[in-house]
């Protein structure tokens, strides 16, 4: 009995050195009241009680480094929010989507939300469901990508969108998709932008689309410079053409 009596309760320690969220409670008299929120229950009611969905079941987080985010409901699923907690206006447009109007919020009592919700966060072994079908578009979008060598300038120049005609003096569309022979894909982050948005509707920002492929690996190409960009001169003007690319890491496979 005496042995039960000294077992250290860490759980309630780490409870303890959690600092409590407050809140603002309406009172009986039309007025406010601050409440301290210290369990997993108080913060789940606290959000639902704001959000006015008691079909609000908690927070799924995918991935450690660079998560992505997801609020789930009982009645319509999952509705990912995309990579952070606190971008009340991406929150609020992707629960619109999803037919959940949240009220009015003052940056106050968004803040308490915002701390309800990292701590109703749960790590899900599962893959983020939005990087899955990002993946599924690039390999769509690299369907059809030929392989070059970056050291042929009649290759890259095409790619660079240089007509491959006798005279080069033609100028396509530049910055096409393709891979190199260590399985690198080369891609234009601009002309991807305009694809994803023509082709799939996913109006995407360049920040937003830079975080993606930042999450699938994709840098500037090995031995360019920090900004990523293809270059090769003209044989015949001696102009140089270039085009600021991302590549993958070698081996990439879309498909996996």
């Amino acid at each position: 009995m005496a042995e039960a009596e000294n077992v250290v309760d860490f759980g309630a320690r780490v409870r303890a050195a959690v600092p409590p969220i407050s809140v603002e409670a309406p009172t009986a008299d039309g007025g406010t009241t601050s409440r301290l929120l210290r369990t997993p229950e108080e913060y789940l009611g606290h959000v639902r009680q704001v959000f006015g969905r008691a079909t609000f079941e908690g927070v799924v987080q995918y991935g450690r480094e660079d998560p992505g985010y997801a609020l789930r409901f009982s009645d319509v699923g999952l509705v990912r929010v995309g990579p952070s907690l606190g971008d009340l206006r991406t929150i609020t447009a992707a629960l619109a989507a999803a037919g959940i109007d949240l009220p009015f919020l003052t940056p106050k009592r968004w803040h308490a939300v915002f701390q309800c919700l990292v701590r109703l966060a749960e790590l899900s072994d599962e893959p983020d469901p939005r990087l899955v079908e990002f993946k599924d578009y690039l390999a769509e979008y690299a369907e059809d990508a030929a392989t070059i060598g970056l050291h042929e300038t009649e290759e890259l120049l095409y790619v660079l969108g240089v007509t491959p005609m006798s005279d080069y003096s033609s100028y396509g569309e530049r910055g096409k998709t393709f891979w190199d022979a260590d399985g690198r894909l080369y891609l234009s982050p601009s002309r991807l932008r305009r694809w994803l948005a023509g082709h799939q509707g996913e109006r995407l920002t360049p920040k937003e689309l830079r975080r993606l492929l930042d999450r699938l690996g994709f840098t500037a190409p090995p031995g360019r410079n920090a900004q990523g960009v293809l270059a090769a001169k003209h044989p015949r003007t001696g102009k140089t053409v270039s085009h600021r690319y991302l590549a993958s890491p070698p081996g990439f496979d879309p498909n996996e």
